[in-house]
């Protein structure tokens, strides 16, 4: 006895979700036609009720079934709007709304009406209409409903003869049934293969993303992320061998320019290894290079830095960007120092100088190594002021890690020389 009922609540079950299933997919067969129906079964019944009742009047008419339609009709038009506990019944609500407005009502006109011409095609026309709402199978299931519903008012209500004539234009509407069937199944095989393209196309883009956020991830290990940036940039609107050549091609440029080099460099072997030295001096361009990546071309050579700028957005942006981050450096350089300083430890003493000007850039390597710089007077005008700090006169002036800055960045950056006067 307990096996049965546990096999009965499992048919139950299996039942259920069958038709769980089926009602999903009906409602995501429609779901592209679905509002465009709801806003056309809204206004047809009054519409149609007027020019069947008053220009064209027909035997039998019901204002108050059609708005019973209409108003069925209404919440489809704003179903992306409904909540999430009334989503959930869409499938269930949407077939009974179907089945009133399209079996039920049509096959009760048609007959109330005595199975005129008007109707008759009426019904017709609603059978193919129904196939584009729902799969053949559920259309089927429908027309079956509401034929057996309106056949029983019928028995009770019309002649023997009358019946006769409703079963005969039953069977013309299996055409329509048949024939849109067809049409919406050949419909939804098209839609499945088109989401499964676009399935498999979301995918590729999806790993293309990832390689591109792969390769560019692998590039700003070995490129500032300003040429990175540069490069996709380009790749975006040509291919990579284009991307390329236009982000090493040699040209000018209006470039602002850093240069910083450890003064006493070989006294520090001296007094340390040459692997903590090297371990000092990553220390030291750790922060300036994780910051400025995004601002500059940062360039490490031995115990020197060197960084440019080129931003696209002016000159201004592009001489305050070397500026901050020579500002920073150099405040960078003084907690190092003060750290060196509580382990009884002598400080660094680094030589800056901050220039700006037209400079060639371009790739100088060969076309198998990337590795944009800037050449030209203008650079070599920034050497020849980061040597100046090496005079003692200088650095007494100054002190240990000033910033020697050019007249042309005090012309442009005037506000951000001001605004760090006064925070210092």
């Amino acid at each position: 006895m307990m096996d049965s009922r546990i096999s009965q609540l499992l048919n139950l079950r299996t039942i259920t979700a069958v038709i769980g299933r089926a009602l999903d997919r009906s409602v995501e067969n429609a779901s592209p036609f679905m509002t465009a129906a709801a806003i056309l079964g809204f206004a047809a019944h009054p519409v149609f009720y007027i020019i069947w009742k008053y220009i064209y009047p027909q035997p039998y008419e019901n204002l108050g079934l059609r708005l019973l339609g209409s108003l069925l009709c209404l919440p489809f038009i704003f179903r992306h709007y409904w909540p999430g506990w009334a989503a959930r019944l869409l499938p269930i609500t949407f077939q009974l709304v179907v089945l009133y407005n399209i079996p039920f009502f049509f096959t009760y006109f048609m007959i109330r009406n005595d199975f005129n011409l008007i109707w008759v095609f009426s019904t017709v026309g609603a059978a193919f209409l129904l196939t584009m709402l729902v799969d053949w199978k559920t259309a089927a299931v429908m027309l079956g409903l509401g034929s057996l519903f309106w056949m029983s008012y019928g028995s009770a209500y019309k002649s023997t003869q009358d019946m006769a004539i409703y079963i005969q234009y039953s069977l013309i509407m299996l055409f329509p049934l048949l024939f849109g069937g067809i049409f919406n199944f050949k419909l939804q095989q098209y839609r499945k293969k088109q989401h499964e393209f676009e399935h498999r196309l979301r995918q590729m883009t999806n790993q293309n993303s990832a390689m591109m956020q792969e390769q560019t991830l692998l590039l700003s290990h070995f490129l500032s992320n300003t040429i990175v940036a540069r490069l996709r940039q380009f790749q975006r609107k040509f291919d990579l061998n284009t991307a390329i050549n236009l982000i090493t091609r040699q040209e000018e440029r209006f470039c602002a320019i850093m240069e910083a080099d450890i003064r006493n460099f070989t006294k520090l072997f001296g007094r340390e290894t040459e692997l903590v030295v090297a371990q000092l001096i990553n220390t030291c361009f750790t922060e300036i290079t994780t910051i400025g990546q995004d601002l500059a071309v940062i360039k490490p050579v031995g115990d020197a830095l060197f960084m440019y700028s080129d931003d696209q957005s002016g000159k201004e942006h592009t001489v305050n960007n070397i500026l901050a981050l020579a500002i920073f450096f150099a405040n960078s350089i003084d907690e190092i120092n003060n750290h060196l300083a509580e382990r009884g430890e002598a400080p660094l003493n680094f030589g800056i100088a901050v220039h700006a000007g037209d400079a060639i850039y371009g790739n100088l390597a060969s076309n198998t190594l990337i590795d944009p710089t800037i050449i030209g007077l203008n650079v070599n005008k920034t050497a020849r002021m980061e040597e100046l700090t090496k005079a003692p006169e200088l650095q007494e002036r100054v002190g240990l890690n000033a910033i020697i800055i050019s007249d042309e960045v005090l012309d442009t950056s005037q506000e951000l020389i001001q605004q760090t006067a006064l925070m210092e």
